[in-house]
């Protein structure tokens, strides 16, 4: 059937209507990124399964095939029960392709956190967990009686913390960076807030390691650090508008700016001891915020998956998997997808989204459609398959030495790696 929807063009902020021919599924494009909040999660394209040809298949070192669906417009269609055209992916008598397992039954995921024991997540305002064991469920977090939003996730050995933003100060108002306990039998408290004479609560996304929390103040475009303890924060870096962010090498690494940029866009890092220079500080370079170093320049428009092993730190590039070393080096490209035909000879950029190295692989996905792959490449890039064929608006990727998690249309699922 043909269906119409609107995508965006390359190099472009706009957008435009084109008519595509689905197979297998029918769904509604979503805006710029797929399925992820503010800084939302931790980071395909594919063949398509039930009779549908290649849509966009990525292969490595930088070359891809590119397909649009294919078959006669009379024939039967296969149903993908990894994409269906309405509702949540539901397990059957017979298994799902590629060892597929529902996590949860739930579609409002925006942000993931993943654990050997447990994977935690959350929606707006509700924050679950799932064990790896048996895929059981409960709540650990609940602020739904609120009307304050979840804009972060992290999560470490003793606890769980999140972002949270809204109107409101002082004891009724949003925690901004919040703590909980793993478990949930304790009820969340603030380690960090915008200030005593506050109104709002702009905090967003954030990340934990060493003892600390780095997270980002929007309405300041400030990102911080604060013990896990509480304390005072400190601010790292000014006038800043990160991706998602990791630690590596002594370093707290990003993309700046996120949004409303399509050049002079960094992979950046930060000293994790930083203290921001004064506010007057002028900038070094054109989008690189005073205190912090340009490592790599990228062209994205809304850059999202910064992530890291123990010796290089993985990026997207618009439509590339990259590469570089913590300890310094060139950057390396390890796949890349294939951009769409837009309309009237316009080029539709398939953008990267989140990227998860695990000891073998790396898995990532992308924002070409709706029924897509995610998928996985060698570390060093020599090869790249589809790891799930053909699921709906694969996102928030994350792994534990067992399994690789992931949303689809922001149901979770697991594969084993």
């Amino acid at each position: 059937m043909s269906i119409s929807r609107v995508v965006r063009a390359s190099g472009a902020r706009g957008w435009v209507l084109t008519t595509v021919l689905a197979l297998g599924c029918s769904s509604t494009e979503p805006s710029a990124k797929h399925g992820s909040g503010e800084n939302g999660g931790t980071a395909g394209t594919g063949t398509a399964q039930g009779g549908a040809s290649t849509a966009g298949q990525a292969t490595s070192g930088g070359s891809s095939t590119s397909g649009g669906a294919a078959g006669n417009a009379g024939a039967t269609v296969s149903v993908n029960p990894l994409c269906p055209a309405q509702g949540p992916i539901v397990a059957g008598g017979t298994p799902f392709a590629d060892g597929v397992e529902v996590s949860s039954q739930r579609t409002d995921a925006r942000f993931l956190a993943v654990r050997d024991q447990y994977v935690y997540w959350a929606n707006n305002n509700v924050i679950r967990r799932i064990s790896v064991a048996d895929n059981t469920e409960e709540i650990i977090v609940d602020r739904s009686m609120t009307e304050f939003k979840i804009q972060g996730l992290a999560v470490d050995d003793k606890n769980i913390y999140f972002s949270e933003s809204g109107l409101g100060a002082g004891a009724t108002g949003p925690l901004g960076v919040g703590k909980a306990a793993l478990d949930g039998k304790s009820e969340p408290l603030s380690i960090a807030k915008e200030g005593p004479d506050a109104a709002a609560s702009s905090m967003a996304g954030l990340t934990v390691a060493g003892g600390y929390v780095y997270y980002l103040n929007l309405r300041t475009q400030e990102i911080a650090r604060v013990s896990v303890d509480g304390g005072e924060p400190t601010i790292m870096v000014r006038t800043v508008n990160p991706s998602t962010m990791t630690v590596a090498g002594g370093f707290l690494w990003f993309m700046h700016p996120r949004t409303n940029a399509i050049d002079h866009v960094n992979l950046v890092r930060v000293p994790i001891d930083a203290v921001a220079p004064p506010a007057d500080t002028a900038p070094t370079a054109v989008n690189v915020p005073p205190g912090a170093e340009a490592v790599a320049p990228v062209f994205n428009y809304q850059p999202t998956g910064v992530s890291a092993d123990a010796d290089y730190v993985y990026y997207d590039d618009e439509n590339k998997v990259m590469r570089i070393p913590i300890a310094g080096g060139t950057p390396k490209l390890i796949a890349q997808t294939d951009d769409t035909p837009g309309f009237m000879g316009s080029t539709n950029t398939t953008y990267v989204g989140y990227i998860v190295p695990t000891p073998k692989n790396v898995y990532w996905d992308n924002d070409s459609g709706g029924c897509v792959s995610v998928m996985r490449s060698a570390l060093d890039g020599s090869s790249t398959a589809p790891a799930v064929h053909t699921v709906k608006y694969p996102s928030l990727l994350g792994a534990n030495a067992t399994h690789l998690y992931f949303s689809a249309s922001g149901q979770i699922l697991r594969i084993r790696l």
